[in-house]
């Protein structure tokens, strides 16, 4: 997936270096702070990223729809915001990631519904300026998105990451 981006131009992933035997990926080491703990600290007297970087994630997703990818687990905790004022938004694990030519077509325009709902509620919350109507609306979840987000957060995230996480170690 990342080397799928990385060759159709999308500098927002990280940079796939080498595959080592089935199980390790050698990538680039996105610098930055997670959206999701720079949410946290906004209420707690951070400052949050400018809406202009808001506005760049936005049109990156956009891109990335455009061009047939999507993310699958779009949410605050995989976009990092550099450091450095102005750098574009980097979106990370693409696990879940897949590109509309897989022939999963179904699959993938629940994945692109995810991510463009995900997205909008991050807007509505950071910027309520960047977000009509009619687009919260228009991506408001369905009753199988909505199921898929619960067995995503509730089970997977809530049971058995956990698990898995005791597990190992």
């Amino acid at each position: 997936m990342l080397t799928g981006l990385w060759e159709a131009g999308f500098r927002c992933a990280p940079r796939p270096y080498a595959r080592i035997g089935g199980h390790t990926l050698v990538m680039e080491y996105v610098s930055g702070e997670e959206l999701e703990s720079l949410h946290h600290y906004a209420r707690t007297g951070g400052a949050p990223p400018p809406p202009e970087f808001y506005a760049a994630l936005r049109e990156e997703l956009r891109r990335l729809h455009q061009a047939g990818f999507v993310h699958g687990d779009f949410r605050r905790a995989n976009v990092m915001v550099p450091g450095v004022a102005g750098a574009p938004p980097r979106i990370i694990d693409w696990a879940t990631g897949m590109r509309e030519s897989d022939g999963e077509h179904f699959l993938y325009r629940q994945l692109r519904g995810s991510d463009n709902y995900s997205l909008v509620k991050i807007l509505k919350e950071a910027v309520p300026s960047l977000v009509t109507r009619e687009e919260w609306e228009e991506n408001a979840p369905g009753m199988l998105l909505r199921l898929g987000r619960f067995f995503r957060q509730k089970i997977y995230r809530g049971l058995f990451k956990p698990l898995f996480r005791r597990w190992r170690s």
